[in-house]
Parts: C-alpha cells; structure tokens; sequence
C-alpha cells in the first residue's frame, strides 16, 4: 500500500497535532509505504518532528496508489494519477453547503465524528467515513494535586467559535472570589485574553477585580491536562476535537457540549454533558469570505447548564474524581492501533 499524505504536520497547532496524530495511526498498518508532505496553512512551526514522519518526508517513492490530504476542503483537488483520492477534514458547521462541491470530486471522505458525517448531504455521506481520534499519552510528569479545583480552557486564538467567552461567563457567574477556584484559560494572544475577561466582567456587572474568582491567562498550554482537574471545552464548532482526546487520555472528566460530536465520546460515566442548542453561526473572524456565513448552524451551549455543570464538578469532586478514572476505558477507543485497523480497513475497500 502506497500513500501519498499531505498536511500541515509542522505546524503547532491543532491542524498540526491532528496530523501527527494520523500519521502515527498510519504508521500501525502493516505493509504501508508512507510518504508526507508538508502544508503550511497557519504561523508557527512544531518544534520538534518525530524521526518516522523525517524518514517518510525523505521516501522517494512516485508510484503512490492513494493519496490522502488533510486541509480545508477548499484546498482538496482530484489527482486522476492516483486509485483513490481521500479527504480528511473537520467540518466544523451544520451545513456548509460552500464546501460539498469541493468533497463532491473525491473518493472517500475523513471525519472524526457521526455527527460531521450526518450534516453532509445524502450522497456525500455515502463516502464519508468515521475514522474517530486517537491519542497517544506523553510522558509529562502528573503535578501534585492542587489547592484550588483548578477548571482549564484551551481557547487558542479565542475565535468566536472557541467558546473561550461562554466559558467565562459561566464561571464568573458562578463563582466568586471566596471560593477555592481556579479558571487557567490557554490563548495564544494574552493582550486578546485580558480584553476578553474585562468585556465579561463589563456584561456580568462585576466592576470590582476582587470580585470575580481567579483567573490565570497562559500561553504555553504544556501540562495543563496534568496538573488542572478539569477540562472545559465549550466551543461552538462541531467535532470531537484533539484538546478532549488528550484530556481524557489524561485521565481527566470534561465537560463538552451534547450534540457536538465530542458527546459520542464523552458521556455521563466518563465526564459531563452540558445541554445546547442549534443556533445560527455568527462567525465576524471567519477564516475565509463565504465559509460560516449565516446559513449554516452551530452548537451553542445552554449557560444555566453550562454553569450549574462547573458547578456540580466542583462541589462534587470524588465524583468527578471518579468518573475520571473511568476515563481509562476511553484510552483504548482512542489509541492509534484501534484507528489504524479502521483507516486499513477503508482503504482496502
């Protein structure tokens, strides 16, 4: 098996850590003759790329059967010289009608989640396949257990679809200064962060800083799964998501949206389900002109619910405890040698 994968997995980011992810699934199937290709779709390189992925980015092989690209479907093209032309991408709104012409001239389709799958049109989904997540664990060392019931949100460029501000707004509605808290909100640019948390404070009515409970803006989101007890990932966008892999493969209990496409892999055992409810994407920093526009749907959360979730894994923390330890049955749904039998299993078709 010849496969000619292109991606951008020398960004740090998560289109990156998503590629990385795939190439190392596709390093698990046996008899496979891997060459990469870098893209490069976004500022900022990983810092170090794994030996495998620097041996297929030297393979010299040109006979490629398959060829496998992990963009936007707006970048996707027909390559007739290929047996199979496959797509992998997050399609990220319920709807997104601009895209279906460009995945309409492919073979097979990549997604990570039913509910990707099941907004497509009926003859896109005839081709399109759940490959689900994978996750592989590092060997960061587990900080010791602290003080405050530390809550984490990984809010990156703090796009609207982040759900960064939703996620504050919960917990500053919800707790206060006197209570043993903690909010760590991850992003990329902190003059962006502290603007965000100072329009919630303005929208709450909490004018007075020591009113509100902490808040701690960081930008290097290394071992925030191993030393924060619980992962908030609120974001509007559909689609499982790298950030809940790795927290759940961290043994940790996050709250996700139901009807995101993160709920088929979290659930009331393993982790908490906030209540949402379809809405119109209002997207002002879209990536592209014509792409989330008005027609589409997102997933936006229920804030009584949000908040009273926070909450409830706050005051009940041996519960939360637990059903994090249960996250340990996750670690097998989510590992590469079970994704790599079902990406092997699809491209033998």
């Amino acid at each position: 098996m010849k496969v000619l994968f292109i991606g951008p997995y020398r960004q740090n980011d998560l289109w990156g850590r998503t590629s990385r992810d795939f190439i190392k699934s596709l390093s698990l199937i046996e008899d496979i003759s891997l060459t990469v290709r870098p893209i490069f779709i976004s500022n900022g390189l990983h810092d170090s790329i794994d030996p495998y992925v620097l041996k297929c980015e030297a393979n010299k092989e040109r006979n490629h059967t398959i060829l496998i690209q992990h963009m936007l479907p707006t970048y996707m093209i027909y390559d007739s010289r290929f047996e199979k032309v496959i797509g992998f991408t997050s399609i990220e709104s319920i709807g997104s009608s601009l895209w279906n012409n460009y995945l309409r001239v492919l073979d097979k389709i990549f997604v990570t989640t039913d509910i990707e799958k099941d907004s497509l049109p009926e003859d896109l989904k005839q081709k399109t396949h759940r490959i689900g997540m994978a996750y592989e664990e590092d060997k960061a060392q587990v900080g010791s257990p602290p003080d405050r019931f530390i809550f984490y949100s990984i809010g990156g460029d703090l796009g609207s679809m982040s759900g960064a501000k939703e996620t504050l707004t919960a917990y500053m509605s919800e707790f206060h200064i006197n209570d043993p808290v903690s909010l760590i909100l991850q992003s990329n640019d902190l003059e962006k962060a502290q603007a965000m948390i100072n329009q919630v404070t303005q929208d709450l009515g909490i004018y007075s800083a020591p009113m509100y409970p902490h808040i701690h803006v960081v930008e290097n989101r290394d071992g925030l799964h191993d030393n924060c007890n619980c992962f908030v990932n609120s974001s509007c966008s559909i689609g499982f998501g790298t950030e809940t892999a790795e927290a759940l493969v961290k043994g940790k209990a996050p709250i996700v949206l139901s009807g995101s496409g993160r709920d088929e892999y979290v659930s009331a055992e393993n982790g908490f389900i906030v209540d949402s409810f379809r809405d119109i994407l209002t997207c002002p920093d879209r990536p592209f002109a014509g792409i989330f526009t008005s027609r589409e749907q997102c997933v936006r959360p229920n804030m009584l619910s949000l908040k009273g979730t926070m909450r409830e894994a706050y005051e009940n923390k041996l519960a939360t405890l637990k059903k994090a330890r249960t996250s340990d049955l996750a670690k097998e749904m989510l590992s590469h040698k079970t994704r790599s039998e079902t990406i092997k299993e699809i491209l033998c078709q």
